[in-house]
């Protein structure tokens, strides 16, 4: 039998080490969007690659066209595009103050390279990865319906974050409600009428279960006992991956997200160990996300309880 001290001095890290990185790595995550705000706000990308915040500005710059459009159908304006072209820029830093809104979209845009990368590393289709392809040919209907509309839905996933673009009805519930909230109150009093209609037409438009998000949620619910096929990145694919460990780990997905990278692997590694993943399993998902693979050895000695402890289901 080995000491704690014998461990670390191996590289082996004990409860106590593993509680501090995970501290540091969400104190990290913690200063992500007040940054992430101040550059899209102030053109400062020093802190994050230009095709990231390229993105996420674009996603937010989209959302604020498609809400002022809305209002400007409701309120009668002819050319409603031109209008909200050129009103956008108000309502951008209103949405940008949202730090939830914000962080949700700098998730998408690090999901969306994380897809792309490991399908030019040849890993995993990024479209069609070979669970879905598998599911697709199930018996059961409802599943296949559902893999083949998430086959559909990630095309345009990935389509729309190159052309830097982001569909209202493709928000969390909760992120959706919030944008009309800011509208409303970007408007102001005066406009409350065709704001109140406009949220309406939308509202009956939007349906959560049918968005992306919302059709991996269901996918891994529905694959039941099953789900832990999903719990391997070359097998499902960033988009279900990162569902089903957060599902299984309690962990808010865009926390599982920002997590697949070196200075979170605390949080991710732990969220691995929590969803059931034996040590092998973790060492090989590190690996194909490009983690240095000597922080896997950090999750070696923690078990499944342990590490869900650990996280204690807070994202």
């Amino acid at each position: 039998m080995t000491s704690s001290g014998e461990e670390n001095a191996r590289g082996t890290a004990d409860a106590q080490e593993l509680a501090s990185r995970l501290a540091r790595g969400d104190a990290m995550r913690a200063s992500v969007t007040p940054i992430l705000r101040h550059m899209l706000l102030h053109d400062d990308n020093a802190l994050f690659s230009d095709e990231i915040m390229a993105r996420v500005h674009g996603f937010v710059w989209h959302i604020a066209v498609q809400l002022l459009t809305a209002y400007a159908r409701a309120d009668g304006v002819i050319d409603a595009e031109d209008y909200a072209a050129g009103n956008a820029e108000m309502l951008t830093e209103y949405l940008c103050a949202d730090e939830g809104l914000l962080g949700h979209l700098h998730a998408l845009a690090l999901e969306a390279r994380l897809s792309e990368r490991l399908g030019e590393r040849g890993i995993v289709d990024p479209i069609v990865p070979p669970l879905v392809q598998g599911l697709v040919a199930a018996k059961d209907e409802a599943v296949a319906e559902m893999a083949m509309g998430l086959i559909a839905a990630q095309a345009r996933f990935l389509e729309q974050a190159r052309r830097m673009e982001l569909p209202l009805a493709q928000l969390p519930a909760d992120h959706f409600r919030k944008a009309l909230d800011i509208l409303k109150l970007c408007a102001g009093d005066a406009a409350a009428g065709s704001v109140a209609k406009a949220s309406d037409k939308l509202r009956a438009d939007y349906s959560e279960a049918r968005s992306r998000l919302g059709l991996a949620s269901r996918l891994v619910t529905g694959l039941g006992q099953n789900a832990r096929a999903a719990l391997t990145i070359d097998q499902s694919g960033a988009a279900l991956f990162t569902t089903a460990i957060a599902m299984a780990s309690r962990q808010t997905r865009d926390v599982i997200v920002m997590s697949c990278n070196d200075r979170r692997a605390s949080r991710l590694g732990l969220a691995l160990k929590a969803a059931g993943l034996k040590q092998r399993d973790v060492e090989a998902q590190f690996a194909y996300l490009e983690i240095d693979p000597a922080l896997a050895e950090d999750f070696e000695a923690a078990s499944a309880a342990m590490a869900a402890q650990m996280i204690g289901g807070a994202g």
